[in-house]
């Protein structure tokens, strides 16, 4: 009985071979494309990454701080640090026009803020601030 069906045995498993290499060749090609997808979404990342590093790590920043210390009634000024790339700000006694520029020009600066406190004292208002760049 193999003997009178061995033909159609043969054209049967050719076309089995014939559907599993379809499955796998698609799915090669789609697991190739999604590799191509993540190699340009990790470069697309690592461009953006330095391009932000290149903003947030900026060489100006501690003059820029300066700047902004030159600003502030010196009298109101308890500590202004700037350590590497930190800076630790305590002011006291400050009105509301004072705070109010000091907080814009800070927004304006690209600092991520770790601590700030702000406290509204009977002498005006004292402010702590600790950001990183």
């Amino acid at each position: 009985m193999i003997q009178r069906y061995r033909n159609e045995f043969i054209i049967l498993i050719s076309v089995l071979l014939l559907i599993f290499s379809i499955i796998y060749k698609h799915h090669s090609i789609s697991k190739f494309d999604n590799a191509v997808h993540e190699a340009r979404n990790s470069i697309r990342d690592i461009d953006e990454a330095k391009r932000l590093k290149s903003l947030w790590y900026a060489k100006g920043m501690k003059s820029k701080l300066k700047r902004l210390k030159n600003k502030i009634d010196f009298k109101n000024i308890v500590k202004f640090s700037i350590d590497r790339q930190k800076v630790d700000i305590k002011l006291k006694n400050l009105h509301s026009n004072e705070l109010n520029i000091f907080m814009n020009e800070m927004t304006k600066l690209p600092l991520r803020l770790s601590h700030l406190n702000i406290l509204k004292t009977s002498a005006g208002y004292e402010l702590e601030c600790l950001c990183k760049w």
